[in-house]
């Protein structure tokens, strides 16, 4: 039972936090970034918790925690607030996050062929605005036609 509020715990001592910078989720991560917590029983996006710990619950059933920064994995009281979908999805777009880039068949070579060299899967996600997990799916030849 410790393991599984280790992430809530977490985020309650942090809850407080007052820097500037983006306070990065340091446990578990859905394949885009998005941290996840274990809340009433059940998985949860960590962002969205701490929109909750820190402002409240949402004023709207349908309102999602939304990023000032466009960083998914951010948990920083100050860069997370209550938003309508359709406000997320203007940020979401905004600052690129979701429905990232699409590979062409050239780039995906590219991706495999930098991987290949040795360069870090998470700097390669970075450059083409794709997932980490895409990159190793690229590398793995598990998508993409990579000859």
């Amino acid at each position: 039972m410790a393991l599984r509020n280790r992430g809530l715990n977490w985020l309650k001592q942090h809850v407080d936090h007052t820097g500037s910078d983006c306070l990065e989720w340091p446990f578990s991560k859905n394949w885009d970034g998005y941290g996840r917590v274990v809340w009433l029983g059940r998985a949860a996006n960590s962002h969205r918790i701490m929109c909750i710990l820190a402002h409240g619950e949402a004023g709207e059933k349908e309102n999602q925690a939304a990023h000032r920064c466009g960083n998914a994995s951010c948990v920083n009281p100050a860069h997370l607030y209550w938003a309508t979908p359709s406000q997320n999805q203007f940020d979401i777009k905004r600052h690129d996050r979701r429905h990232r880039r699409r590979l062409n068949p050239e780039s995906a070579r590219v991706v495999y062929e930098r991987t290949q060299e040795g360069v870090s899967q998470k700097s390669i996600a970075v450059e083409f605005g794709i997932s980490p997990r895409m990159v190793r799916l690229i590398a793995n030849r598990e998508c993409w036609a990579t000859k």
